[in-house]
């Protein structure tokens, strides 16, 4: 074509470029039939995912609980024991959602879990009004040369107990276990169960796994010939017809065109890798200091050679041996011989 003399051509078999996009992998399953059950055996919190764990810590914790906790006032050896006013009354119910029972419960859960409890006392006007605990994992400390200056609470959205701000170092009541690696964090038991509690929950998913399969660990098929993309299709479409949910026998099959057809068995170093968690078991109660007898039932026959150590008193005895002393403001807590918690101003403390 000419236009003002100029020739100007086209040239057709010129085409633009291809883009290629991307699919989302799950999306891409879906159209190929294969959007399955795809949990993993991720670990991401072992309070919940763990049963060991979380009857280790509750128990520990419900024995604590459950112990009289009393207040007294003196001197050394003529100390009167505190049995009404508005102390005990606070104490009864510490928050509008936790009474006594509760507020106990949380501050060894979150000893044991974080190895450090923040409370946040709240007043109105002079008068403590309620205890409010924060998630240590949202607690940050402010260190300015070498001092504790202040904590930073980040908590997120309407769901966190207070708003996000920065608190005085007196204005949280603030304990941890000890640490040798952070002097101004505590170490969790939990650290150490790390992993003994990723062993058994990866053993748990297995069997769980081959429970939901009917114990069936798949199949192999062996064919002496080249099969075709159509011929491998329809014998995994058969396959997968053949399995039903759990607890329902599978379909029979019939299979052409293969030679065999092989099933996987659970070999010996399968099986002791089930009865092995029973030792994941046990150094998680070693972790937090707790009898393996309290939380399951076993085939062993302990003897406790020390009458501290008795099963019926081995939360005031764990805790003793850790060296645990809960500050409570201007008071120490501590266990005395009685099975009785005691909380004595810091110059009158007896030895246990």
């Amino acid at each position: 074509m000419k236009i003002f003399g100029l020739n100007i051509t086209r040239n057709r078999s010129e085409t633009s470029p291809t883009i290629k996009r991307s699919m989302d992998p799950s999306l891409a399953a879906w159209l190929r039939g294969e959007d399955l059950d795809t949990t993993t055996t991720t670990l991401t919190n072992a309070y919940q995912q763990v049963v060991w764990v979380y009857r280790a810590i509750n128990v520990l914790a419900e024995q604590v609980a459950n112990i009289p906790f009393l207040f007294s006032s003196g001197q050394r050896g003529r100390e009167n024991l505190t049995t009404s006013g508005p102390l005990l009354d606070f104490y009864a119910h510490p928050h509008p959602r936790v009474n006594r029972f509760q507020y106990w419960e949380l501050r060894i859960m979150w000893l044991m879990l974080r190895g450090e409890c923040f409370r946040v006392p709240i007043f109105k006007g002079r008068k403590l009004d309620r205890i409010v605990m924060l998630d240590p994992a949202q607690v940050h400390h402010i260190i300015e040369n070498h001092e504790l200056v202040g904590w930073r609470y980040t908590g997120l959205g309407n769901q966190a107990p207070l708003a996000s701000q920065v608190f005085l170092p007196e204005e949280v009541w603030f304990e941890r276990l000890p640490n040798p690696f952070n002097p101004w964090r505590g170490m969790p038991p939990l650290m150490v169960a790390e992993l003994p509690a990723r062993t058994d929950h990866a053993a748990s998913s297995f069997m769980r796994g081959t429970m939901e399969n009917n114990a069936d660990t798949g199949l192999i098929v062996r064919s002496d010939q080249q099969l075709g993309d159509e011929q491998r299709e329809q014998i995994l479409a058969t396959l997968r017809n053949r399995k039903r949910r759990a607890g329902t026998a599978d379909r029979p099959i019939f299979l052409w065109g293969v030679n065999e057809i092989v099933k996987p068995e659970l070999s010996s170093a399968d099986m002791q890798f089930l009865e092995n968690r029973k030792f994941s078991r046990s150094e998680i109660c070693a972790a937090f200091g707790v009898p393996e007898e309290i939380i399951t039932t076993t085939n062993k026959t302990v003897k406790y050679f020390l009458p501290s150590m008795r099963t019926e008193n081995f939360a005031p005895a764990s805790l003793l041996v850790s060296g645990n002393i809960f500050f409570i403001n201007q008071y120490t807590l501590f266990f005395s011989g009685s099975n009785s918690l005691c909380c004595c101003t810091k110059n009158i403390l007896k030895p246990v």
